[in-house]
């Protein structure tokens, strides 16, 4: 069995290995140059006290951003490989209590396995890659908050007094919450059915304790976000939803269109592999808690509904502002929630089929090959998939390096080629155009200390 867990650990890293690899090709896009240009000899505080009075609530993402983008375009190369190694560590360490208590002699196998595979599925589901994880400003805005959040579950699990452990899960979801307002009501959702759950199975007080910390965390956080005098400025560029009814009315659409339409079309093999492998290890284990198939079977409904709603959750402050569903960059967050729940949901099915049929010993020795075999296949449509991305995002980068030296080395009123393949355009973002005037094309004039910067078409 620990052969075979290797096997599919080595598997899935290799296949986020891939988007660590391409991340090697991220450089500067759309509004990094306009925040780079404002923080430009300012200091944190100052900096971040003026984006919340004039722009918005999301405090810990302007901390994050003018951290990550005074740290020059060379990090943004390695952003991507450092935020997938610190998701995987985080998630690790909150399985490992988990994987101790299932699998004692493998659990740091087992939590390195399962958090690789949870992670491998988020980025399979998320439908613009490019922005969440490659692009700066996307990949702080909303992946960042996610590694915080992954500590979470960790921290509950150790909890033995509560008072450091809430002290603790209080600041991280609070952290966490104000990067931006989809994930601190996901965040929030996430918490609250916790508590549920540690209700109904009558938890140790210091994690239900602990809980309750991360949801009052979570709830400051979207006071924060809502009390930015910055909320009333961004608003008039915005349609709001006319009530708080219509809004949940219209979240529950997306959320199930999502799970009915998006998400399978999206990542097909990661959801089939996420339910069958967890509930294989289920069928195969030889020693589980005896419990009532009626008790597993609302056990699993429960589970599934508060996926679905922590995905409602997520989608009520696009709706509410602007009649839509958050930006598809965003979409990293709800992939990576409903993973958990396919893969929760599968163990519970798996639970129940154990208690209807009993304790199998053929599927003890056939579960570990098939779960491998399944993954393999994840992690090789995830390889095959990202690879062929690889020479359009080299060719992009080295266009950039050669229009970054280049505009370094001008002076005045510049024109310049276009892209070959434009990668913001690509993936819907603003880039340079034919009007010095645009905004984009005035902060790249200002980051490069030039007069102006046009795209002269038909140019070599």
């Amino acid at each position: 069995m620990k052969t075979w867990i290797a096997i599919a650990g080595l598997l899935l890293i290799v296949g986020i290995g891939v988007y660590a690899f391409n991340g090697i090709y991220s450089r500067y896009m759309a509004d990094d140059y306009c925040i780079i240009n404002e923080i430009r000899g300012r200091d944190l505080l100052s900096m971040t006290a003026e984006w919340y009075h004039s722009a918005s609530g999301r405090v810990a993402q302007f901390v994050a951003l003018i951290i990550a983008l005074n740290l020059g375009v060379s990090f943004a190369a390695v952003s991507p490989a450092l935020l997938l190694l610190a998701w995987i560590g985080a998630l690790t360490w909150s399985l490992l209590p988990i994987m101790r208590h299932f699998a004692p002699e493998r659990s740091r196998l087992a939590a390195l396995t399962a958090s690789a595979a949870l992670i491998a599925a988020a980025l399979a589901g998320s439908p613009q890659i490019p922005q969440t994880l490659y692009w700066v400003t996307g990949a702080y805005t909303y992946t960042a908050p996610l590694i915080i959040a992954s500590f979470l579950p960790g921290i509950v699990l150790r909890a033995r007094t509560p008072l450091l452990p809430s002290a603790a899960a209080l600041t991280l979801t609070l952290i966490s919450g104000t990067f931006s307002e989809p994930n601190a009501t996901w965040l929030l959702a996430a918490l609250l059915s916790a508590l549920i759950g540690t209700a109904l199975v009558r938890a140790q007080r210091a994690q239900t304790v602990t809980l309750g910390a991360g949801a009052l965390g979570a709830a400051l956080a979207i006071l924060v976000l809502l009390s930015s005098p910055g909320n009333a400025l961004r608003s008039t560029a915005f349609t709001p939803s006319d009530s708080v009814i219509a809004t949940g009315l219209r979240s529950i659409q997306y959320a199930l269109l999502y799970t009915l339409a998006l998400a399978p079309r999206l990542a097909p093999v990661a959801l089939v592999a996420l339910f069958i492998v967890p509930s294989l290890i289920a069928l195969s284990m030889p020693r589980l808690p005896d419990l009532p198939t009626e008790r597993l079977g609302w056990a699993l409904l429960l589970w599934i509904g508060a996926g679905l709603f922590m995905l409602t959750a997520f989608m009520a402050p696009g709706v509410h502002a602007t009649l839509a569903p958050p930006p598809a960059r965003a979409f990293i967050i709800p992939a990576f929630g409903w993973s958990v729940t396919l893969a929760g949901a599968g163990w519970l099915f798996g639970c129940i089929l154990r208690a209807r049929h009993g304790h199998r010993p053929i599927l003890t020795r056939a579960a570990a090959p098939l779960g491998a075999a399944l993954i393999a296949i994840l992690a090789a449509v995830t390889v095959v998939g990202e690879i062929t991305l690889t020479p359009i995002y080299a060719a992009y980068a080295a266009e950039w390096d050669a229009r970054d030296r280049a505009l370094w080395e001008a002076d005045g009123a510049i024109s310049v080629a276009p892209y070959t393949r434009d990668l913001a355009v690509s993936t819907g973002l603003d880039t340079l155009t034919d009007d010095p005037e645009s905004w984009l094309n005035r902060c790249a004039a200002d980051y490069y200390d030039l007069v102006s910067i046009r795209v002269e078409r038909g140019r070599a």
